[in-house]
């Protein structure tokens, strides 16, 4: 599914919502919550790769790796998808990133350090990251086309 599409804004009965659009866009049907929770990971990790590669192509920079930090960095099944479908080392963690974030600024501000990048230095040794790393799967390129090919006909 297109992560994306107008179908999914309204959070109300999304396993329907879900289920419609595979009707609609003409592909199976998720039955059980498995199926539906595969669904949403695959087409979210799909929807990052199509992102991130639409930031190389506007910025003209590669990427070497994708930070995945705050709430969503404690799904470590999405994170490996989305490492698997971009083809790209996902690095996650903090979990608790926004108040690291409020910490700095507030350290900054009174004068305590001197910037981010002395914040960061301070922090490197004391934060729990992982790293997910993709692994060989050329079912991804698969989905990743067929998710182009839903987006590019509405």
């Amino acid at each position: 599914i297109d992560p994306d599409h107008p179908s999914f804004l309204a959070p109300e009965d999304m396993p329907s919502r879900i289920r419609d659009y595979c009707d609609e866009t003409n592909q199976m049907r998720p039955g059980s919550a498995g199926q539906l929770i595969r669904v949403v990971y695959e087409s979210l990790a799909q929807k990052y790769r199509v992102v991130l590669e639409q930031l190389v192509e506007l910025t003209g920079r590669t990427v070497e790796c994708l930070h995945v930090i705050g709430g969503g960095s404690q799904n470590a099944l999405l994170c490996h998808m989305t490492a698997d479908s971009s083809g790209v080392p996902v690095i996650v963690g903090p979990v608790e990133a926004t108040t690291l974030g409020n910490v700095i600024v507030q350290l900054i501000s009174l004068g305590l350090i001197d910037d981010v990048k002395q914040a960061r230095e301070a922090l490197a040794g004391s934060l729990n990251v992982v790293t997910y790393y993709p692994d060989e799967n050329e079912g991804w390129d698969y989905g990743y086309q067929f998710l182009r090919d839903l987006m590019d006909s509405g």
